[in-house]
């Protein structure tokens, strides 16, 4: 950590706010982000973290009115687009990393080399390659410039994206670097290697501005700490003297005493054979998981961003082969190798990413609710419409699927019908044991409470619900445990009939302390 912040603002905003519709998400924020120093980001989901990094990244419009954003000094025009964000030194490193895996490691740093040579001209694959190799050093990043992305540990991609993040600055002048969750993927020497890097580049004039929930890594790393809450700015000091719990209060506008979660492996619910069990698993990023899910139960996995939790959900879906461990369905120990596999014993999964993996959108409401088992409407090898529609109809109703039209083609419903109508489908093929993977993430309330409603008519039902979310409010809502994992491992166990919300948040957020 810097001893002070005395360089010059790399960044200054003033009176920037942002409105969707009726809901007005940034009010007013002014702040300066100073060159050679690592300023944190903070606030909880929702909090107006994203929809401010958009509009600094030209992706978002700000509210009309006299908002002003300066770069080096420099006045930039608003609303900003891509390309003045980038002309401004702006640049952005995103949870997703932007990489292309079928492209080598020297292929995906020369994408973002906006140095001036034109996009006809021929490229030289040795000066390719040694410009690679001069962008990696400072990051100590071992991976052969010609190696194929797609080929990297899922550490070493992440240190090549932060690599070409830094290398693609303008000459003479001082760049700011915006690092979403940079280090959710890295283990604790991952980490130290990334951190002596951001230090280096700040002596030399960068600016960087973390966005993580990582409470214990923002301590080691940062100088300054900016942190929103509904929207505005409620928190804007040095770094030097906070505490995890400072904090978190900052964050939730509330004091928060030490949780109540138990320690890893306690808290299962006990009784009868279990409906799903793993043991040892492990994959891309689970290392040795283990965890019991009841009739019955509804049990939440959380985590900070590249816990393992969705990995987990792929696993248990069949979407997703492991690496090592057992799973046990029933007290049966049971392969996995695909989605039908896991079907045929009693696992049925919705993916997080619905469009890619979970409806088809160019198919009616009807063909997506029917087609995961046709045997139900089949007579004589032909689909029988008549009853196919009645059976769309009749989970339409039971669903609240809206418009309740079976022809309607599945892209013209919104958001929240469209994972009704996932949910609805799986639901169909009688689940012993249901995995959700982030059920509400971009819908509206009034489908996060017609999907809550069904998960709790399920588990009363005897359903085992495997619910995967980073949505606290949706696991103090419907979860009877909720398992919180950190980089892979099971970190902590809470009941939120006897903790509150502050309490799961605070095990969330400290869960997040070098590995």
């Amino acid at each position: 950590m810097a001893a002070a912040l005395t360089g010059p603002p790399a960044l200054r905003v003033r009176g920037l706010g942002k409105t969707f519709g009726r809901n007005r998400v940034l009010s007013g924020l002014s702040f300066e982000v100073r060159a050679g120093a690592v300023t944190a980001l903070l606030g909880e989901n929702g909090s107006g973290k994203s929809t401010l990094v958009k509009i600094l990244a030209g992706v978002h419009a700000p509210d009309p009115g006299d908002a002003r954003v300066e770069a080096a000094g420099t006045p930039v025009a608003l609303p900003l687009t891509p390309d003045r964000a980038h002309a401004a030194g702006l640049r952005f490193l995103h949870q997703d990393l932007g990489l292309v895996p079928e492209l080598t490691v020297a292929d995906n740093l020369a994408l973002a080399d906006r140095s001036g040579r034109s996009g006809l001209a021929p490229t030289r694959r040795r000066d390719e390659r040694r410009r690679a190799a001069e962008l990696l050093a400072p990051f100590d990043v071992a991976a052969d410039p010609g190696a194929h992305v797609a080929d990297l540990p899922v550490s070493e991609r992440s240190m090549v994206a932060v690599a070409r993040t830094f290398g693609d600055v303008p000459p003479g002048r001082p760049p700011v670097v915006f690092l979403d969750e940079p280090t959710a993927a890295l283990a604790a020497d991952d980490v130290a290697r990334l951190f002596a890097a951001i230090r280096r580049l700040c002596a030399r004039g960068a600016a960087v501005v973390l966005i993580s929930h990582r409470l214990e890594e923002v301590l080691e790393i940062a100088d300054h700490v900016l942190v929103l809450r509904d929207g505005r700015l409620v928190a804007d000091r040095p770094a030097a003297g906070l505490t995890t719990a400072t904090l978190v209060e900052d964050m939730t506008g509330r004091r928060v005493e030490p949780g109540r979660a138990a320690p890893a492996g306690g808290g299962d619910a006990a009784g009868g054979v279990p409906a799903l069990s793993v043991r040892g698993l492990r994959g891309t990023r689970l290392r040795g998981v283990d965890l019991d899910l009841r009739a019955g139960e509804v049990l939440g996995l959380t985590g900070l961003v590249g816990c393992g939790r969705s990995e987990l959900a792929r696993i248990v879906g069949g979407a997703q082969r492991p690496r090592g461990g057992s799973v046990e369905v029933g007290g049966t120990a049971v392969r996995l190798r695909s989605p039908a596999d896991a079907i045929a014993r009693g696992i049925v999964g919705v993916p997080q990413d619905r469009h890619a993996h979970g409806v088809l959108l160019d198919l009616s409401v009807r063909e997506n609710l029917t087609l995961g088992d046709l045997r139900p409407v089949t007579r004589r090898g032909a689909i029988g419409r008549a009853a196919e529609r009645a059976e769309a109809r009749a989970l339409i109703e039971e669903f609240d699927i809206r418009p309740p039209d079976p022809e309607a083609a599945l892209r013209t419903l919104s958001g929240g019908n469209q994972q009704k109508v996932a949910l609805a489908r799986a639901v169909r093929l009688e689940p012993r044991v249901l995995v959700l993977d982030e059920p509400s993430q971009g819908i509206d309330i009034g489908a996060r409470e017609g999907i809550g409603r069904v998960v709790r008519r399920l588990r009363d039902a005897g359903v085992a619900v495997l619910l995967a979310t980073s949505d606290l409010d949706e696991l103090m809502d419907l979860a009877d445990r909720v398992v919180v994992l950190d980089r892979g491992r099971v970190h902590a166990t809470l009941r939120p009939a006897d903790a509150g919300r502050d309490d799961l948040f605070h095990a969330v957020t400290l869960s997040g302390r070098a590995a």
